[in-house]
């Protein structure tokens, strides 16, 4: 914390002297620092939005600094400048956007960037969570939308069985059935992927179920699988 206000003091020294680009290494340091605060860190990266000429370089510190703070999209901003920039616009800097934008809440452009990241991966565990993001998004921006995201959580199960993304969407599913007794099927599904983190809350779910049905044999046997 002490080096990154020193950081911070040198910038300022630098740019009354007129030395902006080592005031820039400065910020740009300061901004990316996991040990500053997230004020200083935020002071830093709006510093830096003073200059003129963003580089990549610097837009990916602002984002990093923008993210600490807890303002997703105005972390989602500086990735896209870093990337006009000339940041390369692979697999993991599209997720990185779609994340922010998803924390923001920016649901159509989120569901987007989900979509090109999905395109862009290649392990499959990945390919199928920002398949699942991308549908969520769709499912939670409204009801008009609901039926074709469910469909896509249906896809994602499908298609990456063994994922911990298929298992969210079987969750999703279990949740959005119509009945009681569809929501159990979706939720046994998910709770046989037993190496999943959300698995113990699907077999928890699966006994629920079953409490609710007036099976409680049925429910103390899943539980005591």
């Amino acid at each position: 914390a002490e080096a990154a206000q020193l950081g911070m003091d040198r910038a300022k020294i630098f740019l009354r002297l007129g030395r902006d680009t080592d005031a820039r290494d400065a910020l740009r340091s300061v901004a990316w620092d996991s040990n500053a605060s997230a004020q200083l860190r935020l002071a830093a990266a709006r510093m830096l939005g003073d200059l003129n000429g963003l580089t990549a370089a610097d837009e990916m510190a602002r984002s990093a600094a923008f993210e600490a703070a807890g303002q997703p999209g105005l972390a989602a901003r500086s990735l896209r400048g870093a990337m006009t920039a000339g940041a390369p616009r692979d697999a993991g800097m599209v997720l990185k956007l779609a994340r922010l934008l998803d924390g923001e809440r920016d649901l159509g452009p989120a569901r987007t960037a989900f979509r090109q990241a999905a395109d862009l991966l290649t392990d499959s565990d990945m390919v199928a969570e920002a398949r699942l993001y991308a549908a969520r998004s769709l499912y939670i921006g409204g009801s008009r939308a609901r039926w074709d995201a469910i469909a896509e959580f249906k896809d994602v199960a499908q298609r990456y069985p063994a994922s911990p993304a298929a298992v969210t969407a079987l969750l999703t599913l279990g949740d959005a059935a119509s009945t009681t007794e569809h929501g159990l099927e979706y939720y046994r599904r998910a709770a046989a992927v037993t190496s999943a983190p959300d698995a113990a809350e699907a077999l928890y779910r699966v006994g629920d179920r079953y409490l609710k049905l007036d099976n409680p044999t049925a429910a103390l046997r899943a539980w005591s699988s």
